[in-house]
């Protein structure tokens, strides 16, 4: 999928899909590229407050480069500044070489709106662009950090740091300071100690040196020589609250300092802190997080802070589509959608996704999730061979499971999970509130096929004394659907005491199943789904529940 023809056949089908969400659409609205221009994956939330530079700004007594691109004209570098590239490759997707230049990112800059990028080349040419600061010659403590990220989750950069004491050439840069591969999308810094070059002149530069991955991004350089002024230490521990366990891997972060995590005895240490008052945020998936103000470090002193964190009492609500199958038409770019509403509004800490698809020969397809605010993640890619193969079958796309998915000859129909071919984390963090799609685009001719369901698994934070941390109900049982009667949704709470195949039907007061809410492997615990009858007329229905002997059936009133 790598020729332009292709990307922009792509890139018009995401204009078209996009317009169906437009209204009402729920979400963050600020958006980057993907290398190939599919949908959108979107990384303003990953600009936390809690993200702070290790190295403090003002801490040595004299800041002589503190760059943030903000006052340089796009396709430009600051005054001074020079940048080599050794490979001369271009690239078509941005019409221009692959050389590093000023670009307006917006909210997916780490400060203001403004980086220092570089991009990949056309034919897999690896990159060799050298991005060279002007020369210094300083004395006292030299301190030298800057924030870099990859742009698309799916293709992470790679970058070395080099010195050079002779020249600006990149033959000069003989001194390597630091080494980076699978650098990610979150915004991190890389602090350097130059005081052993001291009393000499010497050159800095940022190597790029990807192959065939899309856009690297620095921001707020930082240069700093002289004398550090007094400082302190930070220490503490974290611990549940009301258990009092450590908990272990919180990130713990300091305004205008370090971001470290806690050991596996909820330990934390930050030694060379400038003397002051800060504000720390710790924070960790399925807690709540915690932000202590007022933290004072002294000169040569040891400031302790421990912290309790509540558990969020996570739980998986599963979402399922409804009414009939789509039709995906055959060798057309725009393919075919099927849409599921979700009413809840609450934010998501992972998200997995079942589909069922009925096509004879489903190599041919490309399969994308598609967010309430139009941004996409691509689940599945057809391949250059198209081995044959019919059908999925449960197939369970989740950012966890151990094998990446893959169209093969002998794979179809797919049933299990299987990593996507781009992130689903892409939505944490993100309300469930909207409609979401599940997108299915045929790529070939002569087979045909349907998107028959789809399920979406969101694990968000509970509120039950049930779902208290570490619980796991002890028999099967269904809750009664809230509301009922309904118009024109209703969930039904249920619980497994241990990992199953089960099944949630709908029938109507003629026993036809008109909805499937439930198809698959559910793991222990408490669960919800949700029924959305948009497309049913009034009436009485009943939803069954099976999990291997067990079996629910309970009366549903949907008055419109």
């Amino acid at each position: 999928m790598r020729n332009l023809a292709k990307l922009f056949v792509l890139a018009m089908c995401l204009t078209l899909v996009g317009a169906l969400w437009a209204n009402g659409a729920k979400g963050p609205q600020v958006s980057l590229d993907t290398k190939y221009g599919v949908g959108s994956i979107n990384l303003s939330e990953q600009r936390s407050a809690m993200e702070m530079p290790r190295h403090v700004r003002g801490t040595l007594d004299e800041v002589i480069i503190s760059e943030d691109f903000e006052a340089v004209a796009d396709g430009a570098l600051p005054v001074g500044w020079t940048q080599v590239s050794v490979d001369n490759g271009f690239c078509a997707q941005f019409n221009r070489n692959s050389t590093w230049q000023a670009f307006n990112y917006g909210a997916n800059a780490h400060g203001g709106a403004k980086v220092a990028m570089c991009h990949y080349n056309d034919a897999a040419l690896p990159n060799n662009d050298w991005l060279i600061l002007p020369q210094q010659n300083l004395g006292g403590q030299i301190m030298f950090s800057f924030w870099a990220a990859s742009q698309d989750p799916n293709y992470l950069e790679s970058f070395a740091v080099k010195l050079s004491t002779t020249g600006n050439q990149p033959a000069n840069f003989t001194v390597t300071l630091g080494t980076y591969t699978n650098v990610p999308t979150t915004w991190q810094q890389y602090t350097y100690d130059l005081s052993q070059y001291a009393g000499a002149p010497f050159y800095v530069a940022i190597h790029y040196n990807s192959i065939d991955e899309f856009v690297l991004k620095i921001d707020d350089v930082l240069l700093e020589a002289g004398e550090a002024g007094p400082q302190g230490s930070i220490v503490g521990t974290v611990t549940e609250f009301g258990a009092g366990t450590p908990i272990q891997n919180v990130t713990v972060a300091i305004q205008g300092g370090a971001t470290t995590t806690t050991d596996a005895s909820g330990q934390y240490t930050f030694v060379d802190v400038p003397v002051g008052t800060y504000t720390m945020n710790f924070t960790k998936m399925g807690y709540e997080p915690e932000t202590v103000t007022g933290v004072d470090v002294t000169e040569d002193g040891t400031t302790v802070v421990d912290v309790e964190m509540i558990f969020l009492n996570l739980v998986v609500t599963d979402y399922a589509s409804t009414g009939g199958v789509v039709n995906i038409p055959d060798q057309n770019p725009a393919g075919a959608v099927k849409t599921l509403v979700i009413n809840d509004d609450v934010l998501i800490e992972d998200v997995d996704v079942t589909v069922n698809i009925t096509h004879t020969w489903v190599s041919d397809l490309d399969l994308y999730l598609v967010a309430p605010w139009a941004d996409s993640v691509q689940l599945a890619e057809d391949p250059t061979d198209f081995p044959p193969g019919a059908n999925m079958t449960n197939t369970r796309f989740d950012d966890e499971a151990a094998n990446p998915f893959a169209y093969n000859s002998s794979g179809a129909p797919y049933t299990g999970s299987f990593r996507p071919f781009q992130q689903l984390s892409a939505f944490d963090g993100f309300t469930t509130m909207g409609t979401w799609g599940l997108r299915a685009v045929d790529n070939e001719q002569a087979d045909v096929g349907t998107i028959n369901n789809f399920t979406i698994h969101v694990t968000h934070a509970g509120t039950s004394a049930d779902d208290a941390p570490g619980s796991v109900p002890s028999e099967f049982s269904v809750g009664a659907a809230y509301p009922n009667p309904f118009n024109p949704s209703t969930q039904i709470s249920f619980s497994v005491p241990n990992t199953t195949n089960a099944t949630m039907k709908i029938f109507n007061s003629l026993g036809q199943e008109v909805a499937t809410l439930i198809d698959g492997q559910v793991v222990a615990g408490m669960h919800t789904v949700y029924f959305t009858a948009y497309n049913l007329p009034s009436g009485l229905y009943f939803a069954q529940f099976r999990a291997g002997s067990f079996t629910s059936t309970q009366k549903l009133v949907l008055m419109k």
